[in-house]
């Protein structure tokens, strides 16, 4: 497996994954923070469109796949307020879409080498850590949904669906 087919696979898993987390969740669930936590699903799923676009697709293109709030894109975000509002869970997977299959043909226009190339980040680092480091992010973010989905009792319908999957639609060069 070459280290595009890698990240193009991972980044199809975090797709699937994040879709299949929010899908039919309730506003009330969306923004639902366990005993000693601040963040919530909502706000985790803004941040990570967020990072997917500013990592991937903005780091490839130069330009961001979807609009975001500044407060998702200055760094440090701040947590969710108690009223904040945030979009229900189907504007979230429909933002989530865009941006993820906006950065999957980001990347699918690279050549391998172009991997090891400097992106269009503010630091110039090589695309390949602007991708691992989304990667990486994503996937603690999604460990944390996974956390509350449990803690809410939704995980025994979500996980059993999760079975063994492989991205199957990877490019083989």
């Amino acid at each position: 497996m070459t280290l595009k087919q890698y990240i193009l696979h991972q980044l199809r898993e975090m797709q699937r994954e994040m879709a299949t987390a929010l899908t039919g969740l309730t506003q009330d669930q969306l923004q639902t923070c366990p005993t000693g936590q601040n963040l919530h699903i909502a706000w985790m799923a803004q941040h990570c469109c967020a990072n997917v676009d500013i990592w991937l697709h903005r780091a490839i293109t130069g330009n961001f796949a979807i609009s975001h709030s500044d407060r998702f894109i200055n760094w440090p975000p701040p947590p969710p307020g108690e009223s904040e509002p945030f979009p229900d869970a189907q504007t979230l997977l429909d933002r989530w879409m865009r941006v993820s299959e906006a950065a999957i043909s980001a990347i699918e226009s690279l050549d391998e080498e172009d991997l090891h190339k400097p992106g269009q980040t503010i630091n110039q680092e090589p695309l390949v850590e602007s991708c691992l480091r989304a990667i990486n992010h994503q996937n603690a973010h999604l460990r944390q949904i996974w956390m509350i989905l449990g803690h809410l009792g939704l995980s025994e319908e979500r996980w059993p669906a999760q079975g063994a999957w492989l991205a199957h639609n990877e490019p083989s060069g």
